[in-house]
């Protein structure tokens, strides 16, 4: 008579919690990489909308905007006063004016380029010598979704910005870069 035993040895059972161990560990490494690529899609899809945004608010206000010497001037929607376009673009006030062209405005977190507290997450209208404008993200130390960005920016023509306001190619420095942005608008030289 044979004496049959039911049941693991130690060896088995040992062989499948490993084995367990690194299918959980492979699936938790591209699940990161789905999140990471959600990530980098939502900012691009965010950026993209902006532009549109800025565009359309541009074209529907080209009236209001005249050249004075080399800078542009807008009247204010009462057509009482003039102030400089950029300054206006990139202040609170002009940055509701141009989220009301957003489908979803509160799903964009746009702040003014002069607000003191500029956290993750934020979009700012910034312009580079009066007459480029530029929307920012500010993604901060996020390597991963940087990784994504950079991955892309050629093809999307995304540049990165560091906190010393220099801006270069995303794909060659992404690492020293805490904001990303795109190419919106170019006034009429």
């Amino acid at each position: 008579m044979t004496n049959k035993r039911k049941g693991f040895t130690l060896v088995e059972l040992l062989i499948v919690i490993v084995v367990i161990g690194i299918l959980s560990a492979m699936m938790m490494l591209s699940s990161n990489e789905a999140v990471s690529s959600a990530k980098a899609n939502n900012v691009i899809s965010n950026l993209r909308n902006l532009k549109t945004a800025v565009t359309s608010w541009y074209v529907d206000n080209i009236d209001r905007v005249k050249r004075k010497g080399s800078e542009y001037k807008i009247t204010k929607a009462d057509g009482t006063d003039e102030q400089s376009l950029t300054q206006f673009v990139i202040t609170d006030e002009g940055n509701k004016e141009l989220l009301r062209y957003l489908n979803n405005e509160k799903a964009i977190n746009l702040k003014s380029d002069k607000s003191s507290q500029k956290t993750d997450g934020d979009y700012y209208i910034k312009d580079r010598d009066w007459k480029q404008w530029y929307v920012w993200y500010k993604i901060g130390s996020d390597t991963r979704v940087k990784e994504k960005l950079a991955s892309r920016a050629k093809s999307l023509g995304l540049v990165g910005l560091d906190d010393i306001g220099s801006i270069s190619n995303l794909q060659d420095t992404y690492t020293n870069q805490n904001y990303v942005g795109m190419f919106v608008l170019e006034l009429d030289k």
